[in-house]
């Protein structure tokens, strides 16, 4: 095969690629990251700073989009409580509150990002809209009042086995951790429907609808934003 042949073969699969990743990539307007030279980095997003290691730093930043894609509803939550299982460092939290929700309780087992999330809650005066829980998720955390569910906890939602139901929500799903058939037994059992979007690494959405519809698959601009991102490695 000669070099033109090879040309006229790639290009098409790179524009298909970069297609779907365009759909998200708005996602940077409104947050900002830089080093803080420890070997940690802070995350701006809306009014809030968050700091956080590298690696969530740097995922939060790449795949804004794509969360926002995920776990924001189709319709608003203001006023509403978040039940938010994987929390990470704090950073869906702030997603939550720039959307208007009144209130997140944070689930998150790691200690080191549990170890952030609990910075943040001071450093952006949350007190009185976050709760954390620095724990591995139990089907019992689903009793804890709540009006939305964001589930992506890397295989804890094996837990969802034992459930009776879930609220309104999105449960990002596992299948290369906990399993295709565990899954589809999720997902048939809480009446989860597949979402309009779906995340890397064979990562599955799946959406508990309420009265309305489930998450967008565009990903949406927070309420307040900022000048373009800076970025300092």
């Amino acid at each position: 095969m000669n070099k033109d042949s090879l040309v006229r073969l790639t290009l098409p699969v790179m524009a298909n690629r970069a297609g779907w990743l365009l759909r998200f990539l708005p996602a940077h307007r409104g947050w900002k990251i830089s080093s803080l030279g420890d070997g940690t980095y802070e995350i701006r997003y809306a009014s809030y700073r968050m700091r956080m290691n590298r690696e969530y730093a740097l995922n939060t930043f790449n795949e804004d989009g794509i969360l926002r894609g995920l776990y924001l509803p189709g319709h608003s939550i203001a006023e509403r409580v978040v039940l938010d299982v994987g929390a990470g460092c704090g950073e869906t939290a702030a997603l939550f509150l720039a959307a208007g929700a009144k209130s997140v309780v944070c689930i998150e087992p790691n200690k080191a990002a549990f170890g952030f999330l609990v910075e943040n809650i001071e450093k952006n005066n949350w007190e009185n809209q976050v709760s954390p829980i620095e724990e591995p998720f139990r089907v019992s955390h689903l009793d804890i009042p709540h009006d939305y569910l964001k589930m992506d906890c890397e295989g804890g939602e094996s837990e969802l086995l034992k459930a009776n139901g879930i609220r309104e929500g999105v449960v990002v799903l596992h299948p290369g951790i906990i399993g295709a058939a565990v899954a589809s037994q999720i997902a048939d059992r809480l009446g989860l429907t597949r979402g309009d979007s779906e995340a890397f690494g064979g990562e599955e959405l799946w959406v508990k609808s309420g009265d309305a519809a489930g998450p967008s698959a565009l990903p949406r601009q927070p309420e307040a934003s900022g000048a373009s991102p800076t970025r300092h490695d």
